[in-house]
């Protein structure tokens, strides 16, 4: 602390200035954009998009959480199996083994 009467020489961080730019005619992408990977999934969020430049082409990189439908009174959780099979586990509400 400096300056008299207890006054500090503490300053008010400034505010970032942002080093990326989005180009206002590029659409921002939502998940209904996106195909799921199964027909029994849907595209939940788009996550960690990143672009990079390869063979004179841009390429965009993203994350993408998908997850069945979830009916009332369970919890579907999709399984993949090292086959890369797809199973869906019911977790059911009722279940009194299950807390929810």
């Amino acid at each position: 602390m400096s300056g008299s009467h207890g006054e500090s020489d503490h300053q008010p961080p400034r505010k970032a200035r942002d080093l990326a730019e989005r180009f206002a005619q590029n659409p921002i992408l939502v998940p209904r954009d996106i195909a799921p990977s199964r027909a029994e999934l849907s595209v939940e969020c788009l996550l960690n998009p990143g672009v990079f430049q390869f063979d004179q082409k841009s390429w965009l990189l993203l994350r993408v959480a998908e997850r069945p439908s979830q009916p009332q009174g369970k919890t579907m959780v999709p399984v993949f199996h090292a086959e890369g099979k797809l199973k869906l586990l019911v977790l059911y509400h009722v279940d009194r083994k299950l807390v929810v």
